[in-house]
């Protein structure tokens, strides 16, 4: 492999795009499956010419086209490179980054207690690259006037758009759906079809939640293809709902996406059965500070970055 290697980087003839080779690693790692693209959030034109230009750069055909696509015997040989490129790449830039515009003082995050979950296996890394920064996070679910006045960064659900005085950067969507522990359901029998929610205790937020007009969309009857339901148990935080569930208490509604983060603790019940999407939003403060500035966009990039491997798909904002 070290003439390959060599070649990708000494030669002075091609520059290859940094874009190029991640897309190249992504669509290996969905064994060359041509929907790929969708993953990437980028056209199939350009995740085919983000191949090409690998290849070419190379000179070697990486990626036998058909049905499937295959990697060849060059493209197997090649991965390990691309990926060992890619590493050393974003090593640098993070280096070069925290040279030149050092994070440092205090940041205020303001979240709902679930983002909490997201974000706490990410923060031991963060401080051990960022270390004179410090990171206060507040979690509540409800955003309070005080909260917006004192963040620096939201994240948290909105409807339509954040606060005054602060810019959405990028957001997370996820689906919301029902369901229980296996121990519930093993009591208790699984729900076949939605009338049969009737005979079960189900569990809901019972207020209002900031940025979430249907937290308990649940409880919206025919709207969602559901009888008309009673909560038996009412608990204004989602992790506490979460809890309660997973000990068996009823059947709650809960991102399918968490399922990643809370390790496939709950059983999804009537998968039939669609709730609305949400969309967490990232939202940096409108800042004349230049510090903290650089400090909001050295935490956004950070998670951009560590996020996707909790199976947490970020999108770029589009309004």
């Amino acid at each position: 492999m070290a003439p390959l290697c060599v070649k990708v980087l000494q030669t002075n003839e091609v520059q290859m795009r940094i874009n190029s080779l991640k897309t190249f690693v992504e669509f290996c790692r969905g064994d060359c499956d041509t929907n790929t693209y969708k993953r990437l959030f980028i056209p199939r034109s350009t995740m085919w010419s983000h191949v090409d230009e690998v290849e070419k750069f190379l000179g070697l055909v990486l990626i036998k086209r058909g049905r499937p696509n295959y990697l060849t015997v060059d493209g197997l040989r090649f991965l390990p490179i691309a990926n060992q490129l890619i590493s050393s790449f974003e090593t640098g830039l993070n280096q070069l980054q925290k040279k030149e515009h050092e994070g440092k003082g205090e940041l205020v995050v303001s979240a709902t207690f679930a983002s909490i979950i997201w974000l706490i296996p990410s923060i031991k890394e963060f401080h051990d690259i960022y270390p004179n920064l410090k990171i206060f996070i507040i979690a509540e679910d409800n955003l309070s006037d005080s909260m917006t006045k004192k963040a620096d960064v939201l994240i948290r659900p909105f409807d339509d758009t954040p606060p005054a005085g602060f810019h959405p950067h990028w957001r997370i969507r996820y689906r919301m759906a029902l369901f229980a522990s296996r121990d519930y359901l093993a009591k208790y029998g699984i729900p076949k079809k939605p009338e049969d929610l009737k005979n079960h205790c189900i569990l809901a937020y019972g207020q209002p939640f900031h940025g979430v007009s249907n937290v308990d969309w649940h409880l919206q009857g025919k709207k969602y293809g559901l009888p008309d339901l009673t909560p038996t148990l009412k608990i204004n935080s989602t992790r506490a709902l979460f809890d309660a569930a997973r000990n068996g208490i009823g059947i709650i509604s809960n991102p399918i996406e968490s399922l990643a983060i809370y390790h496939e603790e709950l059983i999804h019940v009537l998968p039939d059965i669609a709730g609305p999407v949400v969309e967490t939003k990232f939202c940096m403060r409108i800042s004349d500070d230049e510090q903290k500035n650089i400090n909001m966009r050295i935490f956004s990039s950070f998670f951009e970055k560590n996020l996707p491997s909790l199976d947490i798909v970020i999108m770029e904002n589009d309004e």
